[in-house]
Protein backbone atom coordinates (compact mmCIF):
# COMPACT_ATOMS: atom_id res chain seq x y z
CA UNK A 1 0.00 0.00 0.00
CA UNK A 2 1.39 3.40 -0.93
CA UNK A 3 1.98 5.93 1.82
CA UNK A 4 -0.60 8.19 0.18
CA UNK A 5 -3.23 5.45 0.25
CA UNK A 6 -2.30 4.51 3.84
CA UNK A 7 -2.66 8.13 4.91
CA UNK A 8 -6.05 8.39 3.24
CA UNK A 9 -7.20 5.20 4.99
CA UNK A 10 -6.08 6.54 8.37
CA UNK A 11 -7.88 9.85 7.77
CA UNK A 12 -11.02 7.93 6.79
CA UNK A 13 -10.90 6.08 10.12
CA UNK A 14 -10.49 9.36 12.04
CA UNK A 15 -13.52 10.82 10.25
CA UNK A 16 -15.52 7.64 10.95
CA UNK A 17 -14.68 7.78 14.67
CA UNK A 18 -15.81 11.39 14.79
CA UNK A 19 -19.06 10.57 12.98
CA UNK A 20 -19.97 7.73 15.36
CA UNK A 21 -19.13 9.84 18.41
CA UNK A 22 -16.29 7.67 19.67
CA UNK A 23 -15.43 8.89 23.19
CA UNK A 24 -12.07 10.70 23.36
CA UNK A 25 -10.89 8.16 25.93
CA UNK A 26 -11.16 5.43 23.23
CA UNK A 27 -9.10 7.25 20.60
CA UNK A 28 -5.64 6.11 21.82
CA UNK A 29 -6.69 2.45 21.79
CA UNK A 30 -8.29 2.73 18.34
CA UNK A 31 -5.25 4.55 16.94
CA UNK A 32 -3.02 1.81 18.31
CA UNK A 33 -5.26 -0.89 16.80
CA UNK A 34 -5.38 0.71 13.36
CA UNK A 35 -1.66 0.10 12.93
CA UNK A 36 -2.55 -3.58 12.53
CA UNK A 37 -4.66 -2.83 9.48
CA UNK A 38 -1.96 -1.58 7.10
CA UNK A 39 -0.07 -4.92 6.88
CA UNK A 40 -3.40 -6.70 6.52
CA UNK A 41 -4.43 -4.36 3.72
CA UNK A 42 -1.19 -5.22 1.93
CA UNK A 43 -2.00 -8.94 2.22
CA UNK A 44 -5.73 -8.89 1.45
CA UNK A 45 -6.49 -7.76 -2.07
CA UNK A 46 -10.23 -8.07 -2.65
CA UNK A 47 -11.79 -7.22 -5.96
CA UNK A 48 -13.96 -4.06 -5.96
CA UNK A 49 -17.11 -6.18 -6.20
CA UNK A 50 -16.10 -8.70 -3.48
CA UNK A 51 -18.43 -9.54 -0.60
CA UNK A 52 -16.46 -9.68 2.65
CA UNK A 53 -17.60 -10.91 6.06
CA UNK A 54 -15.93 -9.34 9.09
CA UNK A 55 -16.50 -11.59 12.13
CA UNK A 56 -15.86 -9.83 15.42
CA UNK A 57 -16.26 -6.50 13.67
CA UNK A 58 -16.37 -4.43 16.87
CA UNK A 59 -17.01 -0.82 15.93
CA UNK A 60 -16.36 -1.58 12.25
CA UNK A 61 -12.82 -0.28 11.84
CA UNK A 62 -11.65 -3.02 9.51
CA UNK A 63 -14.68 -2.64 7.23
CA UNK A 64 -14.01 1.10 7.01
CA UNK A 65 -10.25 0.64 6.52
CA UNK A 66 -10.71 -1.94 3.75
CA UNK A 67 -13.51 -0.15 1.95
CA UNK A 68 -11.48 3.05 1.65
CA UNK A 69 -8.82 1.63 -0.72
CA UNK A 70 -10.61 -1.38 -2.24
CA UNK A 71 -14.36 -0.85 -2.29
CA UNK A 72 -16.42 -3.99 -1.99
CA UNK A 73 -19.47 -4.99 0.02
CA UNK A 74 -19.13 -5.81 3.69
CA UNK A 75 -21.20 -7.85 6.09
CA UNK A 76 -20.70 -7.03 9.75
CA UNK A 77 -20.88 -9.81 12.35
CA UNK A 78 -20.42 -9.34 16.08
CA UNK A 79 -21.95 -10.45 19.35
CA UNK A 80 -24.07 -7.29 19.51
CA UNK A 81 -25.33 -5.11 16.71
CA UNK A 82 -24.34 -1.45 16.59
CA UNK A 83 -26.94 1.26 17.12
CA UNK A 84 -29.04 2.33 14.12
CA UNK A 85 -27.04 5.58 13.81
CA UNK A 86 -23.76 3.65 13.92
CA UNK A 87 -25.10 1.23 11.29
CA UNK A 88 -25.99 4.15 9.05
CA UNK A 89 -22.43 5.46 9.28
CA UNK A 90 -21.08 2.00 8.45
CA UNK A 91 -23.39 1.80 5.43
CA UNK A 92 -21.63 4.84 3.99
CA UNK A 93 -18.46 2.69 4.09
CA UNK A 94 -19.83 -0.29 2.21
CA UNK A 95 -21.40 -2.30 5.05
CA UNK A 96 -24.69 -3.63 3.70
CA UNK A 97 -25.76 -6.25 6.23
CA UNK A 98 -25.43 -6.74 9.98
CA UNK A 99 -25.55 -10.04 11.87
CA UNK A 100 -25.55 -10.76 15.60
CA UNK A 101 -23.30 -13.79 16.08
CA UNK A 102 -22.51 -15.80 19.18
CA UNK A 103 -19.50 -18.00 18.44
CA UNK A 104 -20.53 -20.29 21.33
CA UNK A 105 -23.65 -21.34 19.39
CA UNK A 106 -23.59 -24.72 17.64
CA UNK A 107 -24.01 -23.07 14.22
CA UNK A 108 -23.28 -19.35 14.68
CA UNK A 109 -23.25 -18.59 10.94
CA UNK A 110 -26.56 -20.23 9.97
CA UNK A 111 -28.28 -16.88 9.26
CA UNK A 112 -25.59 -15.70 6.85
CA UNK A 113 -25.91 -16.04 3.10
CA UNK A 114 -22.45 -17.49 2.37
CA UNK A 115 -20.56 -17.01 -0.88
CA UNK A 116 -18.00 -14.66 0.65
CA UNK A 117 -14.75 -13.94 -1.16
CA UNK A 118 -13.07 -13.14 2.17
CA UNK A 119 -14.01 -13.98 5.76
CA UNK A 120 -11.99 -11.99 8.30
CA UNK A 121 -11.52 -12.96 11.95
CA UNK A 122 -8.84 -10.42 12.79
CA UNK A 123 -10.12 -9.29 16.19
CA UNK A 124 -11.64 -12.51 17.44
CA UNK A 125 -8.76 -14.44 18.98
CA UNK A 126 -7.89 -11.75 21.49
CA UNK A 127 -11.46 -11.94 22.76
CA UNK A 128 -11.73 -15.71 22.78
CA UNK A 129 -8.44 -16.17 24.64
CA UNK A 130 -9.05 -13.40 27.17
Amino acid sequence: MTSERAGATMRTLEEFWSRIGLPPSELPRQRFNRRRYLPLLDFVDPTPDATILDVGAGIGNLCVAMHAPYGGVFHYADFALPSPAHQESLRSHGVERFFAVNLADADPFRAMPGGYEWILFTGVMERVSA
